[in-house]
């Protein structure tokens, strides 16, 4: 350790291994320890900071009658730290937040009797007063008498006060002794403004016999980006309602379907009428026909025939007088 006008370095490392006996039962223990530290108390700013770096390895094994137990951990991180001066100082960074920076790694092994785990936990954060940012990732396999299970979950979150933005995602997949299976996979995204939470979520998974994709979101669109830069939302549901584009049916065999809407053709005659309209809840059906020599119409009265000026001189069906 060396230290000098409010400033510290320090290095430290330290390695122990023990061995305790208690008639049968036996127990080993290793430990290797690595530190650096290195600090500065500013007397003109009042400012404190400091720098640090830790790794430590821990192995333990233990023999109980007939149990065994065995414990393997690894820790490595770093992180920075500034305090700024108190409250009313009128030098250096006085009314300054706390900023603190970590990035770090935990690792742990375990069998103890019929259970085997293994984890991993990664972080890496900032924060400075109300504000942080932070993305974690945890990963987990457990082995059992009742069967098997692997998980990994990670985030990313921003914040600053009460505003926040997410984004979470979990993967899950089961195996147990029955032989039931589940695999799960869901994505969670949120943001948080004065008090109104937006989120949207996608899980996907299957038990064996079921498999589904469930959306959740104000709106859910397909779109088409091959295009160049331009982007063609071909399928928008939003409000309970679905929206396409362009609809491409190759081949559809549908057993029922009910419909309370009005078809209209895009194509229009003269007059500006649809060429094709079908109300389907009234049950009424128009065909329109157009040349130069006249028109025709067909439609729930029956068929009529007209000519270019628009008079009928032909009519099949119920006609009616004058």
């Amino acid at each position: 350790m060396v230290t000098q006008a409010g400033a510290t370095a320090a290095q430290v490392e330290k390695n122990t291994a023990s061995i305790q006996q208690q008639g049968k039962d036996i127990t080993a223990n290793a430990e290797q320890i690595r530190s650096v530290k290195a600090t500065v108390n500013d007397p003109n700013t009042g400012v404190n900071a400091t720098a640090q770096g830790l790794s430590q390895v821990k192995g333990t094994v233990e023999v109980l009658g007939n149990q065994v137990k065995a414990n393997a951990q690894k820790l490595d991180g770093v992180f920075v730290q500034v305090n700024p001066a108190l409250a009313g100082s009128e030098e250096g960074f006085a009314g300054s937040e706390q900023t603190y920076v970590g990035a770090w790694s935990e690792q742990s092994a375990r069998i103890e009797g019929d259970i085997a785990q293994a984890q991993r936990t990664d972080q890496v954060e900032v924060r400075q007063g109300e504000t942080n940012a932070l993305v974690q990732q945890v990963s987990k396999s457990v082995v059992d008498l009742q069967g098997s299970t692997a998980q990994q979950f990670s985030q990313v979150q921003a914040q600053q006060a009460q505003t926040s933005a997410a984004v979470q995602r979990n993967d899950k997949a089961i195996v147990d002794a029955n032989g039931r299976v589940s695999a799960i996979s869901s994505w969670k995204t949120e943001t948080n403004v004065n008090g109104k939470k937006v989120q949207t979520g996608i899980v996907q998974g299957s038990d064996g016999s079921v498999s589904e994709i469930l959306l959740a979101a104000d709106r859910v669109a397909i779109i088409n980006g091959l295009n160049g830069d331009s982007l063609n939302s071909m399928f928008i549901f939003q409000d309970g309602k679905a929206y396409f584009n362009t609809a491409l049916i190759n081949q559809a065999y549908i057993r029922e379907i009910i419909l309370g809407m009005t078809l209209r053709s895009q194509a229009t005659d003269s007059q500006g009428r649809p060429l094709l309209e079908i109300n389907v809840a009234a049950g009424t059906f128009t065909l329109r026909g157009q040349d130069a020599n006249g028109s025709t119409l067909i439609n729930n009265g029956g068929l009529f025939v007209y000519d270019n000026k628009d008079i009928e001189r032909a009519g099949v069906g119920r006609l009616t007088s004058g």
